[in-house]
């Protein structure tokens, strides 16, 4: 049988991956979707000392071909790092590049989405609430500095320069497809003709336009923060010494519906004004990069939301 390359989707998270997963890629005919838990269980989680890219690439082609599918598309936002563990400081998104490297060849066809730093931590934070966190927005962002013996949250881990310029380094410019969050809302259709011309597909997209994620209002986010602590017991949070799951299962199903049609109206951000800005100035190198490694204008990254650094003229 003859084999395409690889399509390889790395998320980031919050850019739109479970749409993908759930409503595009199994919607094409002779392409394999390979399982999220399936392709985490083979390339986050085994250790440096035990990964074998050789047994991964035939076990993935053994399911390809049993499937009767000429190509497979792995699309996981953990191969990027987890944004609740800052990407474990990076170390998940650049072993896991090399290991999609090991695995695939530099042939393979790569997928980056990415979404301006103030949507992209106001989506985080939203997430993990929604997941079971118990921290305010101030203590989630600023976890304890000794916070390299239990991964949380980083600043460091949006800072998008450094993981494209190293899938760039392994892959080379032309396999590499970074796409913004911001053009896939505002114009979906462009984004998929140009995804399914590096896929190889030339017809029109006519699949769902559904999104697959509920949103929920602030206030009930607020309101689900104090749930969580006699609900949810996970790696988000401390181990409660009481969780009844019957309360989060009532909130979730019957609460958190009332209050989102209460709070409909006031669809509020729980970023304020000055935290914005401390958000935009972290990045705003970052972003500078960014538009270099991209070969793209500032202004244009800038119009999408992105920080970036503008260098005044002299008179």
């Amino acid at each position: 049988m003859d084999k395409r390359p690889t399509l390889i989707h790395i998320g980031y998270h919050k850019t739109g991956s479970t749409w993908f997963q759930k409503a595009f890629f199994p919607s094409f005919e002779n392409l394999y979707v390979v399982p999220q838990n399936l392709s985490t269980s083979l390339f986050v989680f085994p250790s440096s000392f035990s990964f074998d890219a050789s047994s991964t690439a035939e076990h993935l082609w053994h399911l390809t071909e049993e499937a009767e599918c000429q190509s497979m598309v792995v699309s996981n936002e953990e191969l990027s790092g987890n944004i609740h563990s800052g990407g474990n400081g990076g170390y998940v998104a650049k072993e896991v590049a090399e290991r999609l490297y090991q695995t695939f060849g530099a042939d393979s066809q790569i997928l980056i989405f990415l979404r301006n730093q103030e949507d992209m931590i106001e989506s985080s934070y939203r997430q993990y609430l929604k997941i079971g966190g118990t921290q305010k927005l101030h203590a989630y962002l600023n976890p304890p500095h000794e916070s390299h013996r239990r991964p949380r949250f980083s600043l460091s881990h949006f800072e998008y320069d450094q993981l494209v310029s190293f899938y760039f380094q392994l892959f080379g410019k032309d396999h590499v497809h970074v796409f913004f969050y911001e053009d896939f809302k505002s114009d979906k259709d462009v984004v998929l003709r140009s995804i399914m011309q590096i896929m190889g597909f030339q017809s029109a997209w006519t699949g769902p336009n559904a999104a697959i994620n509920q949103s929920h209002s602030r206030g009930a986010l607020k309101f689900l923060r104090i749930v969580n602590f006699i609900s949810h017991s996970s790696s988000l949070n401390d181990e409660m010494p009481l969780c009844f799951p019957i309360i989060g299962k009532i909130a979730h199903r019957w609460v958190l519906p009332m209050l989102n049609k209460w709070f409909s109206k006031h669809r509020k951000s729980f970023l304020d004004y000055e935290l914005r800005q401390k958000i935009r100035l972290y990045y705003k190198n970052s972003n500078t990069r960014l538009t270099k490694t991209l070969s793209m204008t500032k202004e244009s990254l800038a119009k999408r939301g992105y920080s970036v650094e503008f260098v005044e003229e002299g008179p």
